[in-house]
């Protein structure tokens, strides 16, 4: 296979979203979009898909991206998830880690030697499936895993810096809700709270029933 085209992050940030990726309401320019991602991310690792012109999306069908991406997915955390358990693999291979289970797979490759500079490169080609399967185990050979992480919320993400979360909205609004929560019940928030209310001789505790003002 030929040198990356794409970045590590470039590649594993779209794998991570088409994971992530609700497939049920994607239609029209959306499976155009989706298709022009998958060709940009198989080319990068120097993979085409030649049995059928007909295999990318609009006319893949929706049911079997659904499958492939259940599986894509069940990859990435499983590699996580070793990674992060640090579990052993007995193989051939001392102090290796088995981080996905087999799978087994058929394609064309083929040997192509690269007229304008000194090096080469193997070409593979196959199903969609299997071409996706092949360009994603060939970045795991050949990049580190280490900034893949799982979200508080299950969303995979990819971490930049010192990131700990992913940038879905509706996780960022359930974080800010949760940190406030933790506040208001923590000794500085009950002593911030006690300085606001003390002066209008309110005390802490939700107002009784009693007491309500009638509207």
């Amino acid at each position: 296979m030929p040198p990356r085209q794409l970045t590590a992050q470039n590649e594993f940030e779209f794998l991570l979203g088409f994971v992530e990726q609700d497939l049920s309401n994607v239609s029209g320019d959306g499976w155009k979009q989706l298709a022009d991602g998958l060709c940009k991310f198989l080319a990068a690792g120097g993979v085409s898909i030649v049995e059928d012109p007909q295999q990318l999306p609009p006319d893949y069908p929706k049911r079997t991206m659904v499958a492939l991406q259940r599986e894509v997915g069940a990859l990435l955390r499983g590699a996580i998830s070793t990674r992060d358990r640090r579990v052993a693999y007995r193989g051939k291979h001392p102090g290796a880690i088995l981080a996905t289970t087999p799978r087994t797979l058929s394609f064309r490759a083929t040997y192509v030697l690269n007229q304008v500079g000194d090096r080469s490169f193997l070409m593979v080609d196959g199903t969609l499936r299997t071409m996706f399967l092949v360009t994603v185990f060939h970045l795991f050979a050949s990049e580190s895993i280490q900034h893949l992480r799982v979200c508080e919320c299950g969303r995979l993400f990819y971490r930049v810096r010192r990131q700990k979360h992913c940038k879905d909205a509706e996780c960022r609004k359930a974080r800010k809700k949760a940190d406030w929560q933790r506040y208001i019940k923590s000794p500085p928030g009950q002593a911030a709270r006690r300085a606001q209310y003390e002066p209008h001789g309110w005390k802490l505790g939700a107002r009784s029933k009693k007491g309500a003002r009638k509207r």
